[in-house]
């Protein structure tokens, strides 16, 4: 049986970022006030990405196999930034700093940059029905080509691949009736 009041289209949202270890909102109700905006999207939006690698446990007396392990999962998501700002050139260039002196700015782009791990909150919105996901851990793992140039917008290329904490990846958080009566 289909459901078309399921059919959910991320007609507009937003990606935001903090510091490792800020609280991550329960609902889709409180204000993400202790985190940063990444910006503007470019309007592909975000793509996710999931996957989990299994491996086959055989034996000499079961070839077909005892059981199935989980051994990798990757969870991405994929977007550009079209924001040149501080914290989109934090992401991009692994930790850059940028400072502001006289009225110039300065963003330090060092020759050894390290891992950039944040918390997110994903927000997606279609109509009334908002859907955030949260993470505890982000790492910035791929940087695609900046864009600069006459014809379109500039735009960062970044990969965050969701690290988790000890417990869990992340959790996506809806106000969505129509998923609620389901889950129910």
């Amino acid at each position: 049986m289909t459901t078309d009041d399921l059919v959910r289209v991320g007609v507009t949202g937003n990606v935001y970022v903090a510091d490792v270890g800020t609280t991550l909102p329960t609902d889709i109700a409180t204000a993400l006030t202790a985190f940063t905006a990444v910006g503007h999207i470019d309007p592909d939006a975000l793509t996710e990405a999931y996957s989990v690698t299994s491996e086959r446990i055989r034996s000499w007396q079961k070839k077909a196999g005892i059981r199935t392990v989980a051994t990798e999962v990757d969870w991405t998501f994929t977007f550009i930034a079209m924001e040149t700002s501080p914290i989109v050139l934090e992401l991009y260039y692994a930790g850059a700093a940028s400072t502001t002196a006289a009225g110039i700015s300065t963003t330090t782009v060092t020759n050894e940059p390290g891992v950039v791990a944040k918390a997110v909150v994903i927000e997606i919105i279609d109509g009334l029905i908002t859907t955030r996901y949260t993470f505890p851990v982000v790492e910035i793992s791929e940087r695609g080509e900046a864009s600069h140039n006459g014809g379109v917008a500039s735009g960062y290329e970044l990969t965050m691949s969701i690290t988790g904490d000890a417990a869990n990846l992340g959790y996506r958080i809806t106000n969505d009736p129509d998923f609620a009566t389901l889950a129910s």
